[in-house]
């Protein structure tokens, strides 16, 4: 009797401690965006939530960031009560000051910016701490994904014919140059200008384009010159002149790298060239 009287007094005692031993916070961590280019900005939010039925009072949190992880000039936010300081260009935050009601959660919230690469920031256990309840005792991981910028923008690409590519003498031709734009933007202000072998020379059907712009081919000039034309992302545009073979011979128009400029991309990096062979007339 006496045994089972002990027993029951022990119980009755150890089962209010059982009921109430508070357990450690949690917390957690995430990227928003998860994937930013060079120069954009995510936030970094800690979420920390208190199971127990008693308040986290003095709640506070420290973090250190990989190298290529740093602060922006967005003020650090707070639901959870006291202050935050994480300093602009800084790796690492600090909290200071909480409280969490029981059975609640609240966030810190840290903008930042980052080189390019990939980056995994962690909360190691006892991160997060309070005055009345066990810090955290788990990791709590987050991905950053930091591409690069786009890509450097490219200059036209260039590429000519003739057709026909035989004609005979006091015949036509149309010499075509066909213009390319690889980058994702607009190509504007587009010009160039090149001069004929003296047995090639425009004539009064002068020329035309596709890209806007203008087309100088004075008749009876060996000269071509176009200016103010626009190609447009990811397309292709035509300058078409018609010229007349007056001796026979095979004649080469060029245009070299760097002959096709504008204002708005560099200038082309490789040449182009076409060939007529011009025979006699009547063979």
């Amino acid at each position: 009797m006496n045994f089972r009287r002990a027993l029951m007094i022990a119980v009755l005692v150890l089962t209010p401690a059982l009921a109430f031993a508070a357990v450690p916070l949690e917390a957690g961590l995430s990227f928003q965006p998860m994937t930013i280019p060079v120069g954009g900005t995510s936030v970094m939010t800690v979420e920390i939530t208190n199971p127990n039925d008693v308040t986290a009072a003095a709640l506070a949190a420290a973090d250190l960031y990989p190298g290529g992880i740093f602060n922006s000039a967005t003020p650090a936010t707070t639901t959870c009560g006291g202050s935050i300081n994480a300093p602009a260009g800084s790796n690492s935050f600090s909290f200071s000051g909480g409280s969490l009601a029981a059975h609640s959660t609240c966030a810190l919230a840290i903008t930042v910016n980052a080189a390019q690469g990939l980056w995994v920031n962690a909360l190691d256990p006892g991160s997060v701490t309070s005055s009345s309840v066990p810090a955290n005792a788990f990791f709590s991981t987050a991905l950053l994904i930091v591409n690069g910028g786009p890509p450097p923008a490219s200059g036209p690409g260039v590429s000519m014919s003739f057709a026909p590519a035989a004609i005979h003498s006091g015949k036509t031709t149309t010499l075509s140059i066909v213009l390319t734009n690889a980058n994702a933007s607009a190509m504007t202000g587009v010009a160039f200008a090149t001069e004929y072998p003296s047995a090639l020379i425009n004539t009064p059907d002068g020329g035309s384009s596709s890209c806007g712009g203008t087309v100088a081919a004075k008749p009876g000039s060996r000269t071509l010159a176009f200016s103010g034309g626009s190609i447009p992302a990811n397309g292709r545009c035509t300058v078409d002149v018609v010229i007349r073979g007056s001796s026979p011979g095979t004649f080469s128009v060029a245009l070299p790298a760097g002959a096709v400029t504008s204002s708005s991309h560099p200038a082309s990096t490789a040449g182009a060239s076409a060939t007529v062979t011009v025979s006699s007339s009547g063979k």
